[in-house]
Order: structure tokens, then C-alpha cells, then sequence
């Protein structure tokens, strides 16, 4: 529990992602637009092993280790491509 508690800490911290957890409905239709599916479909191609670790160095504090486990998805074109959009629709 306290693992999930420091990772909810460290989202709230982050104005953009606060302001999009603030907006429950906003969240609901950005992870549900076509975009958003997309984006998890990349992020869960390994059977969500990058996910859950990044995630989890979150937690312990580490987001280093979190960017670098991601960053192959991430540096993706499409993935990008996906990420701009999203943002766009969020703000």
C-alpha cells in the first residue's frame, strides 16, 4: 500500500498529470480515444513487464530508472506521435 500511496504522491506532484487526475471524466476519454488504446497497446507489448517496472521504480523513488526502462517505447515514432496527441487533447 505504501508503494501505490509514494506513486500517486509523485503523479499529484506533477502539475500536468494532477490537473488530468483532477478531471476523472477528461482521463476517462483521453485513455478511451483511439490515441489512448493505442498508447497502451505499445506500453503493454511485453505483457506490461515495462510498465509494471517502471512503475515500480517509481515508487522506490527512482525515476531514472523509470525513464530508462521505458525509453525504447517511448522513442518510438508512433509512440511519440501518440503522446503529442494525447497532450493536445488534454490541455
Amino acid at each position: 500500500m505504501a508503494d501505490k500511496e509514494k506513486l500517486v504522491s509523485k503523479i499529484k506532484s506533477d502539475p500536468d498529470m494532477s490537473q488530468i487526475l483532477m478531471n476523472k471524466d477528461k482521463l476517462s476519454s483521453v485513455l478511451n480515444s483511439d490515441d489512448g488504446r493505442k498508447l497502451i497497446s505499445i506500453l503493454s507489448q511485453d505483457g506490461g513487464a515495462a510498465l509494471k517496472k517502471a512503475a515500480n521504480a517509481i515508487s522506490a523513488g527512482n525515476n531514472e530508472e523509470a525513464k530508462r526502462v521505458l525509453e525504447p517505447l517511448m522513442n518510438r515514432p508512433e509512440t511519440q506521435h501518440l503522446v503529442d496527441e494525447l497532450n493536445r487533447k488534454v490541455k
